[in-house]
Parts: structure tokens; sequence; C-alpha cells
């Protein structure tokens, strides 16, 4: 990642230059270990790009009313506690893993641990997470903006997917959207203040007519929930890319910015559960749609619509070159541009832009039918989360750290934290809570 001034807004996971986290489309050559104190990222800068990669413009809030209604308020916190310290843990294990491995992103670094093949399986993830993603960041763009605009749900997701294709058709790079980060990160911090002030005020004026769901009534709506606050809290695809590029010494560094960051988001997730669900314990409306009574409401909801409309080219970018992975892989597309039209490669060795624009094309009327089989918000996000969130987050980091550890001499030298017994055992939970999950998906 750069260090130039886009660090200091706070959102720079989020360019594309050569200095940048790309979201591990690239492993990049290089020392990780920098070279004098002054070099690097600080540690607040690193927290507030850790704190932007969790929220992501605030996609990952939009169903945690929900999944506060699906858990219960007696468990949405004991859940969304226990995801947060899983979430540091996988988290700490990549950077780790990248220390022993010195491979520079989350992808990397799976295939060097468990073997070549695993990159496919990573590409998949990669591409069903981003996918799943934007078709989430679409409908929730199109619930944000119905209060304000009214009309036809499916006319405006025609709309927001045309602004949004259009918007990765013509840009060369990301650096153009860059600025949606600064944006996004004071939006967030209005939306929470006047919900914390409005729910404040209706709460001490209110004797809970409808009833508060305390309970989960199932386990199916209790695994539901899990999976909706899994998507919340992924960021592992950014954890290489912002530990690498740390001020010296790295690890003193990455102990002062993520664990609290991630903290502080767990904060933030739990007022975006609990508060709505008790303002409106009834209401199925996405978080910013349910604060859209008054006039600041409507046009602070329709504020979170553009973010998220132009939030969706940055993900698109990254699921599309993961579909264009894929297909090279299993049909040698790519080998045959190289051989074929060699001119058109940028110098820095990327796919042709041909290529790009027909996989971006590709990703978007794929999202497009997607967002119309599956119009429900809710049920998009947990698809998404149990398909690919969950083992992105859950299994992948620790089944990696596990192999890395079968290296001679490496498990004797760990800390009992990054020891080989709990990599297993996480690895153990995260397939059982992928398993449960995709059981619930599949009989319900």
């Amino acid at each position: 990642m750069s260090t130039g001034p886009l660090k200091a807004k706070g959102y720079d996971t989020f360019t594309s230059d050569k200095g940048s986290a790309q979201l591990l489309l690239e492993a990049q050559a290089g020392d990780v270990t920098k070279e004098n104190s002054e070099e690097g990222a600080t540690a607040g800068s690193a927290f507030v790009n850790t704190w932007n990669s969790i929220l992501a413009g605030g996609s990952g809030m939009l169903a945690l009313p929900s999944a506060c209604q699906l858990c219960g308020l007696y468990i949405f916190p004991i859940v969304l506690i226990l995801l947060m310290l899983l979430n540091i843990y996988t988290a700490d294990l990549l950077a780790v893993g990248h220390c022993k491995s010195g491979t520079h992103d989350f992808q990397a670094f799976v295939g060097h641990a468990l073997g070549p093949r695993w990159v496919v399986i990573m590409d998949v993830l990669l591409f069903l997470f981003c996918f799943g993603g934007c078709t989430s960041i679409l409908e929730g763009a199109v619930d944000s903006a119905l209060p304000l605009l009214q009309g036809s749900a499916t006319l405006y997701m025609f709309v927001g997917a045309g602004i949004a294709a259009s918007i990765s058709l013509m840009m060369h790079n990301l650096d153009s959207l860059a600025p949606i980060s600064t944006f996004s990160f004071f939006l967030i911090l209005i939306f929470v203040c006047a919900m914390v002030w409005e729910s404040g005020t209706a709460l001490s004026h209110s004797s809970w007519s409808a009833p508060l769901p305390l309970w989960p009534s199932s386990f199916a709506n209790l695994f539901n929930g899990t999976s909706i606050i899994c998507f919340a809290w992924v960021f592992q695809y950014n954890v290489i890319p912002i530990f690498t590029e740390l001020r010296a010494p790295q690890r003193q560094t990455w102990l002062w910015s993520m664990p609290p960051a991630v903290i502080v988001c767990g904060l933030w997730f739990l007022l975006c559960g609990v508060l709505p669900t008790l303002t409106y314990p009834s209401s199925s409306l996405s978080l910013f749609a349910m604060y859209a009574h008054s006039t600041f409401g409507k046009v602070v909801s329709f504020l979170f619509c553009i973010n998220f409309i132009i939030m969706i080219p940055l993900v698109a970018w990254v699921g599309s070159i993961a579909l264009l992975n894929l297909v090279t892989t299993f049909c040698g597309l790519y080998d045959t541009a190289k051989s074929s039209d060699t001119n058109s490669l940028p110098e820095s060795g990327d796919p042709p832009r041909y290529l790009v624009q027909r996989a971006i094309v590709a990703f978007y009327a794929l999202m497009v039918v997607a967002a119309l089989c599956v119009p429900n918000l809710n049920m998009a996000i947990s698809i998404t989360s149990t398909m690919s969130g969950i083992p992105i987050m859950c299994v992948m980091p620790p089944l990696a750290f596990a192999s890395v550890l079968l290296s001679p001499g490496e498990g004797e030298s760990c800390h009992w934290v990054h020891s080989f017994r709990l990599a297993c055992v996480a690895t153990i939970v995260g397939l059982l809570l992928w398993a449960c999950c995709i059981y619930i998906l599949f009989t319900t």
C-alpha cells in the first residue's frame, strides 16, 4: 500500500496502484521489512484501514438488525463477540503466516501452504464473495434509495447496476474512486450518531408494545443470523496488504492497530444490531431504511445509496479479475491472449484490457440476474456468507497456518496462540460452523 495522502484519509486499501493493497489479486516482490522506523504506515493509519476494511462503507451493517432479530437480543451479543475473537485470531494467523512464508497476499499464502490447486479454490471463494457482496450492495442501495425516491425497486436496480457498470468500464484504474473512502467514513459516523440519538429518544418514550425477540425461535434462525454476522466481519483478504506496509517493528504496530480496530467495529456492530431491534422490533427493513422517517433520515439513506453505487465497481473489479482467473485456469483464455495479442498487455503483466472489460460485463450481467432471483437482502447476504464468507474468515486461515507449521522446526518455536493444535481446533470449529450454515441454507 502506498503511504501517500490516501493513507492519511484512511482508505488506501481501495486504491489500485502497484504500491497499494490489491485485495489479494497478485503477489508482489520486495522485502516486507521496513529499513527504518520512519517508513511505512503508523498504527493509527493501520487502525483506520482495518476499521474501513471491515465496515466496507456500511455494507456490512445493512442486515445486522435482522441478525439480531434472528439470534435474539440475548444471544446476538454473544455470537457477535465470539466471532469477533475468532476474526482477530484468524487475521493474526495470516499476519504471522505471512512472516513465516514471505507471501504477499492471502491467495499466495494459501497456495504456498496447501499447494497451487488451492489458489483456484481461493479464486472461487473470492469470486463468490465479491459476486454475492455486489449483489447485496446493489440491493442495499435500492433499499436505501426507496424512502426518498419511491417507485419500482426493480427499475432502480437496473439503473443502479447500469451506473455502476458504466463507471467500471470507463475507469482505467481505481484511484479515481479513492475519495469515496473518506465520504463513507464520515457518512457512517453521522449515521451512527443520528441512530443513537433517535433510538435513545424513542426508547425513552416507548413502552415496547411489540414483543421483543429475546431468544432465537429455532436453530435455523440462529445459524442464519450467525451467517449474516460473519458477512459483516470478513476482511481477511486485506490483512496481509495492511500488515506488509506497517512501520517497524511491524509486529508491535500490528498489535496496536488490528485488535483495537476490530473491537471498535464490534461495538459499532452491537449498536447497529441492538438499537434498531429495540426501537423497531417488528421491522423487516434494512438498517438505513429503518431510520429514514424524517427528511434528514431520508437524505442520509439516499447518500448511502450513492455511496454503495460507487462502491460496487471497487468490489466488482476484484470479482471480475477472479472470474477471469477462473476462466483462464479452465479454458486457457489468457495464455492464448498472451501469444496472439501481446501488444494489448500492459507493462505490468496484467490481463489485456479487452478481456477485463468482457469479464466486467459478464460479472454485472450475473449480478443483475442474481439480484432479480434473490430480491431479499437478508437472504442474499446469508447465501454469500455461507458459500464464501465463512470459509474465507473461519476455515482457510487456520487451515493454511496449520499446514505451514508442519514445516520442520516451525511448530516447536511458536507461541501457544499460534500453535498447531489451536490452529487445528479453529479449523474444526470453522468447518462445523460452515457445515451447519450450509445445512440450514439448503433445508429451510
